[in-house]
């Protein structure tokens, strides 16, 4: 059973910044979005603390009222390899990846790039930063609506010589006010296999329109999945999945229903989620026709796939769509099941 963390909270007061906090001890068996009332009252006898480690849970506050996540390290790989024979360290140093769960348990949509507010802490006290990808799937950027999770790693390129001892997480890209802290000086090497279930989905599904607004005032689309290919094949018999992995092609429909015109890569702000609760992003052009980057004038439309590479026992759930290359505030989610 996942741990939770008891909440030590050590206040740093650093010359220019806020109030900080940083929680490194568990608190309760349960995780905080499953706790019953009865196991939230203390006990009238001293109670053991120990500090988070790997499984343990804890709640972390982003700064926003609402912004509230229950991240979990699930296991940290040591050294770790990338599926991509052209993805590895530099000379003298090794990857190590941190698989982490991330539950919204807020009231606000979660939207951020966990890597950025990451750090790995050695033995001499070094602190080392994520590196961008490395180990799939990448936690990458999600968008995680209240009540949903997301499970992914985050990447660290490290000397081979160094021992890891901390993992720590801030959420707001670093800049919140509250630090999770994890020990990890003994780790398996092995990803954990979540079983995670799927999320109760509302709202859309294939065949779908979903009205999505950009940054811009007039940028309006109407955004429609017209069907799903799992498993796709692309016509171009050089172009094929990596080992242990399938293309999977969502057709969608983009009509300009605003006033100035779409112009955008597509690709850049979609993602598909499995029933472990792990994000895909796209990949570039494998099932034609391809959306490809279109520039779409007010009236007008485009039909083309998006292209994802997936783990063949992967079962997709949602698909997520957000626009202006994913960085615009309103997300459209369809049911794939």
């Amino acid at each position: 059973m996942r741990r939770r963390a008891f909440i030590l909270l050590l206040t740093l007061v650093l010359a220019g910044c806020g109030e900080q906090t940083l929680k490194t001890t568990a608190d309760s068996s349960e995780p905080s979005h499953s706790s019953s009332p009865a196991a939230s009252q203390p006990s009238a006898t001293a109670e053991t603390t120990e500090p988070a480690k790997v499984g343990s849970e804890l709640a972390l506050h982003g700064s926003e009222d609402g912004s509230e996540l229950a991240v979990t390290v699930l296991s940290v790989v040591d050294p770790a390899h990338s599926g991509d024979q052209f993805t590895t360290p530099g000379a003298g140093k090794r990857f190590v990846a941190v698989q982490l769960r991330l539950s919204n348990t807020g009231k606000a949509v979660y939207a951020d790039s966990p890597a950025n507010g990451a750090a790995l802490i050695d033995a001499r006290s070094q602190q080392w930063e994520s590196t961008i990808g490395g180990i799939e799937p990448d936690l990458g950027s999600p968008k995680i609506a209240p009540g949903d999770s997301r499970v992914g790693f985050i990447t660290f390129e490290v000397p081979k010589r160094v021992k890891v001892k901390t993992f720590q997480l801030t959420l707001d890209s670093g800049f919140a006010d509250e630090t999770g802290e994890w020990t990890v000086d003994h780790v398996s090497g092995k990803p954990v296999q979540t079983t995670g279930v799927a999320q109760s989905q509302s709202g859309a599904k294939i065949g779908s329109a979903m009205t999505l607004h950009g940054f811009d005032d007039g940028e309006v689309m109407k955004v429609t999945v017209q069907r799903v290919k799992d498993p796709a094949f692309s016509s171009d018999s050089f172009i094929t999945p990596q080992a242990g992995k399938r293309f999977v092609a969502v057709l969608i429909k983009l009509t300009n229903v605003g006033t100035k015109p779409y112009s955008d890569s597509p690709s850049n702000g979609a993602s598909v989620i499995d029933t472990n609760d792990r994000e895909y992003t796209g990949s570039i052009g494998e099932i034609e026709p391809d959306i490809g980057s279109p520039k779409i004038r007010p009236g007008d439309s485009r039909v083309g796939y998006l292209t994802f590479e997936v783990p063949k026992g992967a079962v997709l759930r949602t698909f997520q769509f957000t626009l202006d290359s994913g960085f615009a505030d309103e997300t459209g989610e369809w049911s794939l099941r």
